[in-house]
C-alpha cells in the first residue's frame, strides 16, 4: 500500500482541528478498523471516565481495505466509554464514510471535548470545520441527513436521532441506512452535541501493486460467488440465517426469551408453509430493491416497501437480528410490522437490539404484574402489539412519560429501578442486551 494517511483530532471544546502522523509501528501492530480503535480507546481515555463526559472520546477508523474495492472490505470501527456497559464500546458499520474518510487522507478521526452548541463536523480533504447544526437539533436522521445533502451536496453522512439527542443509552449513530448501533455510542455523541458528520474524500489511495491486487479482487471475487455457502444464495440476506436457528436449533429467542422457536410459524414452516417473517415469504413479497454495502459482492440488505405501515416509504431491512427483536422477542409475526418498528427505531437513532429486549422486558413485567397501567401511561405492554410498540418506541427516544423514562437506558438500568425480582428475566450480559442467539442452545455464544 501507499503508507498510512493522518490522524485527523477535533476537539468540540476548544474547536482545535490537528493533523498527525500514525505512528507506522501502531500502523504494522494492529492494522485498522478495530484494532487501532480500540488501541486508542484504551489509551487515551482514562479509567473513571465519565462516557457522557468531556473526557470520553469518540475514535472512527476505517478497515485497512476500504478503498481499494476489495470483496467485503466495508467496515468501519468506532470506539468510545461506552453509557451502557461502563465498559469498553464498540460498534462496527458498513457504510460509505469509511471509504470516504480514507479517501480524504484520514486513517482514524477521533472526536474529543464537548460543544456548547450543537455542531457538525465537516471533512474535505484537507479542509475541516465545526459548522453549527441548530437547525438540525430535533430532527429524525433521515430529516437531517437530507438537509446536511442540501447544504453540502453529495457528501457521506452520519448522524444521531432523538435518541442519541436525549443520551438515550440504547442509542447508535446512522449511517445513511447503516447503523453503528451497538454500546450507547449515540449517547456520547449527544453528550458532545454532536448531530453528525459529513466526509467527502477526492484522493486515490493506491496499494503498492495495482495490477496485482485487481488480479486478487477478481479471483476472490468468484471465490466468494462461486462457493457452496454462497452460490445458491437467492438474496434472502441474513434472514436465512432465521430458519435454521428457529426448525432445526431451537434457538431463535422469543417471548422474551421464554421460548426458542417462534410458535406462530414453526408447525406449518416445518410442513413448508411460507408465512410470517420467514424471508422466503417476504423478501419476494415487499422487496423493491438491495442496498449493499461498498465492495460487497453478496449484497444481504433488503430494501422493503412498506403497504400498510407508512405507504410507500422504503427502508432498509430488517435483518435477523431485527426479526427477532422487533418479531420473535415481542411476537410479532407480520413482516411488514417489522419493517416498520425497524424504520422508527432507525429514524430515532435506537438500537433495535436493545430497545426490543427492553420491551421484551417490559412486556413481561406487565404481564406478571410488576408493571400497572400507571407505570405504562395508560398502554397496554401486551405482547405482539405493534401499535403499542412503535408509541413506546417513540416514548423511550424522547424520554416521555414515566415509561419512556424507564425504558430509555435499556434493561439494566430499568430493572433496578423496578426492582420487584424484575432482574430475573432482563436478557443482558454486562449492561447490554443480548442479540439472537439462544445460549443455551449455543454454548459458545455464551463467551
Amino acid at each position: 500500500m501507499d503508507g498510512y494517511g493522518k490522524i485527523l483530532r477535533v476537539n468540540l471544546s476548544t474547536g482545535e482541528i490537528k493533523k498527525e502522523e500514525l505512528p507506522p509501528e501502531i500502523a504494522r501492530k494492529f492494522l485498522g478498523g478495530l484494532g487501532i480503535a480500540a488501541y486508542y480507546l484504551y489509551k487515551e481515555v482514562p479509567k473513571g471516565t465519565d462516557p457522557l463526559g468531556e473526557e470520553n472520546k469518540v475514535f472512527i477508523v476505517p478497515g485497512l481495505l476500504t478503498p481499494y474495492g476489495i470483496p467485503t472490505a466495508s467496515k468501519t470501527a468506532l470506539t468510545s466509554k461506552s453509557p451502557l456497559t461502563g465498559g469498553f464500546g464498540r460498534t462496527v458499520v458498513g457504510a460509505p464514510m469509511g471509504v470516504e474518510l480514507k479517501k480524504a487522507g484520514y486513517e482514524m478521526l477521533v472526536i474529543e471535548g464537548k460543544s456548547e452548541e450543537p455542531v457538525v463536523i465537516k471533512i474535505v480533504d484537507d479542509d475541516v470545520s465545526i459548522d453549527s447544526a441548530k437547525d438540525l437539533w430535533g430532527l429524525d436522521t433521515r430529516e437531517a441527513q437530507k438537509k446536511l445533502k442540501e447544504k453540502y451536496g453529495k457528501i457521506s453522512t452520519a448522524v444521531i436521532g432523538p435518541a442519541g439527542e436525549n443520551l438515550s443509552r440504547i442509542s447508535g449513530i446512522d449511517f445513511e441506512e447503516r447503523q453503528a448501533a451497538r454500546t450507547g455510542i449515540g449517547a456520547v455523541w449527544g453528550s458532545k452535541k454532536l448531530k453528525g458528520i459529513v466526509v467527502k474524500g477526492t484522493k486515490k489511495p493506491e496499494p503498492h501493486d495495482a495490477n496485482k491486487l485487481r488480479k486478487l479482487i477478481i479471483k476472490w471475487a468468484k471465490i466468494i460467488k462461486d462457493h457452496p455457502a454462497t452460490k445458491d444464495d437467492m438474496g434472502y440476506g441474513s434472514g436465512e440465517f432465521l430458519r435454521w436457528m428457529n426448525l432445526e436449533r431451537g434457538t431463535f429467542p422469543t417471548r422474551n426469551w421464554q421460548w426458542g422457536y417462534f410458535q406462530s410459524f414453526y408447525d406449518k414452516a416445518k410442513e413448508g408453509e411460507l408465512l410470517g417473517i420467514d424471508p422466503y415469504y417476504w423478501v419476494p413479497k415487499f422487496r423493491s430493491g438491495r442496498n449493499p454495502c461498498p465492495n460487497c459482492t453478496k449484497p444481504c440488505s433488503q430494501v422493503f416497501k412498506l403497504t400498510k405501515y407508512m405507504p410507500g416509504v422504503e427502508t432498509d431491512g430488517p435483518e435477523y437480528e431485527t426479526l427477532y427483536s422487533l418479531g420473535s422477542e415481542l411476537e410479532i409475526s407480520d413482516p411488514e410490522a417489522v419493517a416498520y418498528l425497524n424504520l422508527l427505531c432507525d429514524l430515532y437513532g435506537l438500537d433495535t437490539i436493545s430497545a426490543g429486549v427492553t420491551i421484551g422486558w417490559a412486556m413481561e413485567a406487565y404481564e406478571r404484574g410488576l408493571l400497572t397501567k400507571e407505570d405504562t401511561d395508560g398502554l397496554e405492554l401486551k405482547f405482539g402489539n405493534v401499535e403499542v410498540v412503535a408509541e413506546v418506541l417513540r416514548k423511550m427516544a424522547y424520554r416521555e412519560g414515566k415509561l419512556g423514562k424507564l425504558l430509555a437506558n435499556g434493561s439494566k438500568i430499568a430493572r433496578e429501578k423496578l426492582g420487584k425480582g424484575s432482574e430475573k428475566f432482563a436478557i443482558l450480559v454486562k449492561g447490554q442486551e443480548l442479540p439472537a442467539y439462544d445460549v443455551r442452545g449455543i454454548k459458545g455464544m455464551a463467551l
